[in-house]
């Protein structure tokens, strides 16, 4: 009977040890040839680590899975769409990557295991949706039709590049260099390559200036982060706040100098928003010191005119005003300032009616109030007393999603945030050239890996014939 035993404890030790040496081989060998060598920032998600995690989960709470694993049978074609795309979409990790001249843009490498099979699957699935765009002798390329993913391939790799706005010449650039020259990092000892591969996390960011993961547990995603820095941010401030809000967001960055001002003016004048407005950003941001909060509390009712046109008896098209009235939800945003000036730019650029009503936003009607020291904007033409504490976070985000729902009143939130429960994120400046971040974010269920709970509770929403348990 020992010697039984002995051979069982054995045997179980020979196999986690060998399952431990091909999981990390498998984990280092996933984060190698897959980025660019000129990549500045990655984002690895951890595919096995997420299944482990919730293949323990499961053995934790089995009712749960066993009721919520119930759904509709998926057809054949989908049960072996990995097989039929002649792609491993699955790795061990999989790395997302970005480059420092080209914006707004994410590239991911895929490893191709059939290329017939892929190219015979996109002509039948996306056919209508994705169009050839050049064959080269060493890879071919094709867009989606929106523009907003490119991809690049050759017998071996697939290379996906997703985007906003993609400039097609910087990305066939990007393709050219990993398929044909094969710039890719394989020295995972150092860089960039090694921080991702050493930093913990079911989903994990890495830049030159640190990194922060995000982890899924029972009833929580847990983040955390650590990051070098040049900027200067207070370690201890008054903010405004509303209490019992149902969101709160703060941030204060210290404008010390112009340079920050101007740059942060340069980060943000791009945006469509102040471009398809004239308006100039660094004008708006050169009178603040760099703190702003919002705030989310209730709703309140707006009232607005409506202007038709009819015929009257001598058939002249005459206008016609209705007021209709509107909830819309209670948005408090305060700025911060050194000196007025803002109220005075948008009246020049006459985007604020009489009312002091800024007319480019199409949503809501935001009036502007201006004040010794701050600036108001908020969608309750009644005037709203803040409340202030005391904080070392330079930047919070704090929601409670019940809440919130019932404030934005808009259906397409609802699947994820009746999911959800609570939401604090934090970041603070323990040192001059350092910051920290931690926060979590709670679901409905706390015995529950988050990750499952969402995942259910969306395809329940997917799904008529499901039913999520929590």
């Amino acid at each position: 009977m020992k010697k039984a035993l002995k051979i069982v404890f054995f045997l179980v030790v020979a196999v986690a040890l060998g399952y431990y040496a091909y999981a990390t081989y498998q984990h280092t060998a996933s984060v190698k040839g897959v980025v660019h060598q000129d990549a500045d920032a990655i984002l690895k998600i951890g595919l096995q680590d997420i299944a482990e995690t919730l293949a323990l989960d499961a053995l934790t709470a089995p009712n749960y899975y066993l009721k919520n694993s119930k759904r509709r049978k998926t057809t054949t074609e989908n049960e072996t769409i990995d097989r039929e795309m002649g792609v491993a979409l699955t790795p061990h990790n999989l790395l997302l990557f970005s480059l420092p001249d080209i914006a707004n843009t994410w590239f991911t490498t895929l490893t191709i295991q059939d290329k017939s099979a892929f190219e015979d699957y996109l002509q039948q699935r996306f056919k209508e949706r994705i169009s050839l765009v050049k064959t080269k002798a060493s890879f071919t390329m094709a867009k989606e039709n929106s523009s907003r993913s490119l991809l690049g391939w050759n017998g071996e790799k697939l290379i996906v590049a997703v985007g906003p706005a993609l400039v097609m010449e910087q990305v066939a650039h990007v393709f050219e260099e990993l398929l044909t020259q094969g710039k890719f990092s394989v020295d995972t000892n150092e860089g960039l390559l090694e921080k991702a591969k050493e930093t913990e996390g079911h989903l994990v960011f890495v830049d030159s200036t640190g990194a922060t993961s995000i982890r899924f547990v029972d009833g929580r995603a847990v983040v955390v982060g650590s990051h070098t820095t040049d900027t200067s941010f207070p370690t201890e401030a008054l903010i405004p706040e509303f209490d019992k809000a149902s969101f709160n967001v703060h941030y204060h960055q210290k404008f010390l100098s112009e340079k920050e001002r101007k740059g942060l003016a340069k980060r943000l004048s791009p945006a469509s928003f102040f471009a398809k407005n004239n308006l100039s950003w660094d004008s708006i941001a050169n009178p603040l010191n760099g703190a702003i909060s919002m705030a989310i509390k209730g709703r309140v009712l707006q009232t607005d005119t409506v202007i038709t046109y009819a015929y009257n008896d001598n058939f002249e098209k005459v206008p016609q005003k209705t007021e209709t009235q509107n909830q819309v939800p209670r948005v408090h945003i305060r700025a911060q300032t050194r000196a007025k000036g803002v109220l005075a730019y948008l009246d020049r650029t006459q985007t604020l009616t009489a009312e002091q009503i800024f007319t480019p936003f199409p949503l809501y009607q935001l009036q502007v109030r201006e004040y010794e020291g701050h600036v108001d904007i908020s969608t309750d033409h009644q005037a709203q007393d803040m409340g202030t504490k005391r904080s070392s976070y330079f930047f919070q985000i704090r929601a409670n999603f019940k809440n919130l729902q019932e404030d934005l009143a808009i259906p397409q939130t609802q699947p994820l945030f009746s999911l959800l429960d609570n939401m604090d994120i934090h970041a603070w400046q323990p040192q001059e050239n350092n910051i920290r971040i931690e926060g979590t974010v709670s679901g409905r269920n706390p015995e529950v890996n988050i990750l499952s709970q969402i995942f259910f509770g969306l395809r329940h929403n997917d799904h008529d014939s499901f039913q999520a348990e929590l």
